[in-house]
């Protein structure tokens, strides 16, 4: 049965290429606005000097530790460490994913901004945070409205499905982060501070390494149910017209928590799949040597090369999602 909406979940998607094309160009240009102001600034900083084709051919760590104190009242200086280079940003995203870094950056804000009734200007984490949400719930409203349908949509009508569940699928996002920010904020963290007192008393050293890892997976397991759960609130959206963000979480979190064999059995077959992809990328990004232009450009190459086999899997999490949720009602289309 998974296996099986598996496959049918790739050949809607193997017949929406231009869409999945245009999902990858839409989340390129949001890129931009971190890159371009991020290139711009190191532009200005390198073009006086002689250490451009120095940094190409090897990172100095001397020169980093000049340009963070040069460049310290920047925002976009944080941005730029060694975690950005090979595949080192996925166990800095991981880090920051196990620890709500961006969960807390954006509750913090609408806390302070709710509560408190003052407005604290964004930082750049926020603001990219902010436009990532918007991006993703444009095209999750334009795919999933795609995939529901039982006739193949042009161009325009997946925009169009798109702007129709922006509104909800934003309030469901909304609902989504204050789940999140509960999770981390008063059982992730408490969790997090109980473990020395848990293992003050233990000789070995293992032991409250034990407990951390324990406490990771079941952040990993909670975020992954809590995403499912939401993935098929805005299933139900689309294939019900439903209006209301709140029941319609409660009857994803019904749909998915009552089927969960099915459920999270395709949820960890395509998320498996996803580290699959990552270990791909890691792999053949560590036989390219970066020490010239052209070297350089192709690991570039590959990077996007990654990002639209990213955003194809992407695709397949809502086409295979919402497939499994027509066989279970029958296999009506909308």
């Amino acid at each position: 049965m998974i296996l099986q909406t598996l496959k049918q979940g790739f050949s809607k998607v193997n017949r929406t290429k231009r869409m999945v094309f245009f999902a990858w160009m839409l989340n390129v240009t949001a890129a931009l606005a971190l890159t371009l102001p991020l290139f711009s600034q190191l532009n200005d900083y390198l073009r006086e000097t002689v250490q451009a084709e120095a940094l190409v051919d090897q990172f100095s760590a001397n020169w980093y530790q000049t340009w963070q104190i040069d460049m310290e009242g920047s925002e976009l200086t944080p941005y730029v460490n060694y975690t950005i280079f090979g595949y080192a940003p996925f166990l800095n995203h991981t880090e920051a994913v196990l620890g709500g870094t961006i969960v807390k950056a954006v509750g913090k804000f609408f806390y302070t901004l709710i509560v408190h009734q003052s407005f604290t200007a964004p930082d750049l984490l926020t603001m990219l945070t902010f436009l990532y949400v918007l991006v993703s719930t444009f095209l999750a409203g334009a795919f999933i409205g795609m995939y529901a349908k039982d006739y193949r949509l042009s161009f325009t009508e997946f925009l169009m499905e798109g702007a129709k569940y922006f509104g909800r699928f934003f309030r469901l996002s909304l609902l989504s982060l204050i789940l999140y920010y509960i999770l981390f904020l008063w059982i992730f963290d408490w969790a997090s501070g109980r473990i020395p007192v848990w293992t003050a008393n233990e000789p070995n050293e293992l032991t409250p390494f034990i407990y951390h890892i324990v406490k990771n997976i079941l952040v990993l397991f909670s975020l992954a149910l809590v995403t499912m759960c939401v993935d098929y609130a805005k299933i139900r959206i689309v294939a019900e017209d439903r209006i209301s963000a709140l029941m319609a979480l409660v009857a994803g979190a019904r749909f998915a928590l009552g089927n969960f064999r099915k459920t999270f059995g395709l949820y960890l077959l395509l998320t498996l799949l996803g580290f699959v992809l990552i270990a791909l990328y890691a792999f053949f990004e560590k036989l390219i040597p970066q020490h010239s232009y052209g070297m350089i450009f192709l690991a570039f190459i590959l990077g996007q090369l990654y990002l639209m086999m990213r955003m194809w899997l992407k695709a397949s999490f809502y086409a295979s999602q919402t497939t499994l949720f027509q066989s279970a009602n029958g296999g009506n289309g909308i």
